[in-house]
């Protein structure tokens, strides 16, 4: 079907060996985790006395939720 809508199909084919295949496909994944756990400009850091504040509150009052621990803007 692609040979319909493409003249130029065959030019952009390469015939490859199966090792070369594995390595780009091993790479893709390297570069994917890499990049997936490399720390973004997502939220910031909270403190360290905020979060021993938090692991206080949350010890002393084991039934409240994280909706009343988190912080109100």
């Amino acid at each position: 079907m692609i040979f319909r809508l493409w003249s130029g199909w065959q030019q952009a084919l390469a015939i490859v060996q199966p090792a070369t295949v594995i390595r780009w496909h091993r790479e893709g994944f390297r570069r994917f985790w890499t990049r997936k756990s490399c720390r973004g400009d997502g939220r910031p850091a909270l403190d360290r006395e905020l979060r021993a504040l938090i692991r206080k509150m949350s010890i002393a009052n084991v039934t409240w939720g994280a909706p009343r621990i988190r912080k109100k803007c």
